[in-house]
């Protein structure tokens, strides 16, 4: 209702604030930050290749598990799909994810590429950092709404042969105005 998206209990991004030591370091209960080389953690539909394989993760695999919530919020199903646990890994790791426009014919190939780059098996292939993500999202999204409003003044002159006439409206649509697609809504 406030127009924030919330995640919660999201990503393995390495903690950026040092925490005080427990007095023995080789205690069974201390905090463990990192995981060690081979250990799997993570929901297992959201992991990026390399948390997979039990390597070192970097804020580029949970760039990678919000491909995975984009990819699902559009297509209303994951891109990586199995019967068990071992068969979504292995979809993972060898598997390219079904182009989302074969799922909603609607979304503009940009977008497509977008979230496919986010997907990308290779680390280094991926955005580097979110905030690149979000500068081609907000990108997209500027166009699509120029484009929005380039189509609704054309409908609006249309026939009239009046080209200072224009729709009513409130100025240019929210992201969240009801004239978007719903799956455009939901991102």
């Amino acid at each position: 209702p406030d127009g924030y998206v919330k995640l919660l209990d999201f990503g393995l991004a390495k903690l950026t604030e040092k925490t005080a030591e427990p007095v023995d370091p080789e205690a069974a209960t201390r905090l463990k930050a990192n995981t060690d080389p081979g250990m799997i953690m993570g929901t297992v539909r959201y992991m990026s290749p390399e948390q997979a394989r039990g390597q070192q993760v970097d804020a580029r695999s949970d760039i990678f598990s919000l491909g995975v919530v984009l990819y699902e919020m559009i297509a209303q199903r994951l891109p990586f799909e199995g019967e068990t646990a071992s068969d979504v890994i292995a979809a993972i790791l060898r598997q390219a994810p079904t182009p989302l426009v074969r799922h909603r014919a609607e979304v503009p190939v940009e977008l497509d590429g977008l979230i496919a780059r986010a997907l990308s098996k290779e680390r280094a292939e991926r955005y580097s950092t979110i905030s690149q993500l979000g500068f081609e999202l907000r990108q997209l999204k500027t166009r699509l709404d120029v484009e929005h409003a380039l189509g609704e003044l054309s409908q609006s002159t249309r026939g009239s042969g009046n080209l200072s006439r224009r729709s009513s409206g409130s100025g240019s649509p929210s992201p969240w105005d009801s004239r978007y697609p719903a799956w455009f809504r939901r991102c």
